[in-house]
């Protein structure tokens, strides 16, 4: 049977975390065993599979409160209620670094002409949701201002992945012999504009149309991204021509995964915003 760990231990591995997160966020190196190995002593007795958990818990913690994590810590939700109210309280001690976070939200995004070939790689496997994302009761006061809100509405972010994403869907037909459609995909975010219901108009091999809404994240391949009713129902409505192509790492490696078919066979989702009616 695993030990709990005690309150001072969180605080420090707590600590060790945000410390490489602000580093991350910001763009700056370091070296996860450099922070596992000075963090270990202070522990008690704690084996490098048990830190490697315990930042992962940290990981599913910060996302549920729509915080980024430190990429090479997939989320794992099985954790215990203490951790999340030692991270509460982490941040409600140190008001500082969640506005650091939110203005790397807005800042530290590609210049349009350094932006490399996005590569395709497998979806990631859904996560170990040993019990549901939770909603807070209590929603904490820095919770305020959301980061996963503010990068979503980072309007230059969002358009360099839509023109990434349809550099790449021009590749793709080209590649395939398929120049008369490469010379036909449209980014229709910009020429028709939100109505759509899609960001490119692209086309899959025999010349059907291929209807695409990009998601742009600077973080890893799972942080979660908002989707709107309109755009929900859009991929319902059109299940066999409808793709969403989710581009993570943007800053610094940019790579995309596709999933095809309607948002709410392929993703979980949770309702974050009701309308109320009298």
């Amino acid at each position: 049977m695993s030990r709990t760990w005690s309150e001072i231990e969180n605080r420090l591995i707590i600590s060790n975390y945000f410390d490489m997160l602000l580093k991350e966020s910001m763009g700056h190196d370091y070296v996860k065993a450099d922070y596992r190995r000075a963090l270990k002593p202070k522990l008690d007795d704690r084996s490098d599979s048990a830190l490697e958990y315990k930042h992962q818990n940290i990981s599913a913690v910060l996302m549920e409160l729509g915080l980024p994590y430190v990429e090479g810590y997939k989320p794992a939700s099985n954790y215990q209620k203490a951790l999340q109210d030692a991270i509460n309280a982490y941040l409600r001690d140190k008001p500082g670094i969640i506005p650091k976070l939110l203005d790397a939200a807005a800042s530290s995004v590609p210049r349009l002409d350094s932006i490399p070939s996005l590569k395709e790689v497998a979806s990631p496997e859904k996560l170990d949701w040993s019990k549901p994302p939770q909603v807070q009761e209590k929603t904490p006061p820095y919770s305020q201002i959301n980061y996963l809100t503010r990068e979503a509405e980072n309007r230059r972010l969002g358009q360099l992945g839509e023109q990434a994403v349809l550099t790449y869907e021009k590749h793709r037909l080209t590649n395939a012999k398929r120049i008369d459609l490469a010379k036909q995909v449209e980014w229709a975010a910009q020429v028709i504009g939100d109505r759509a219901g899609y960001d490119i108009q692209s086309f899959n091999l025999a010349g059907e149309p291929l209807y695409i809404e990009v998601k742009t994240t600077k973080h890893g391949i799972s942080f979660p991204f908002f989707i709107t009713a309109s755009e929900l129902t859009f991929s319902e409505n059109h299940v066999d021509t409808y793709c969403l192509y989710r581009v993570f790492s943007f800053r610094m490696r940019p790579r995309l995964y596709i999933k095809c078919g309607s948002v709410s066979s392929a993703f979980r989702l949770r309702p974050q915003l009701y309308q109320a009616w009298p």
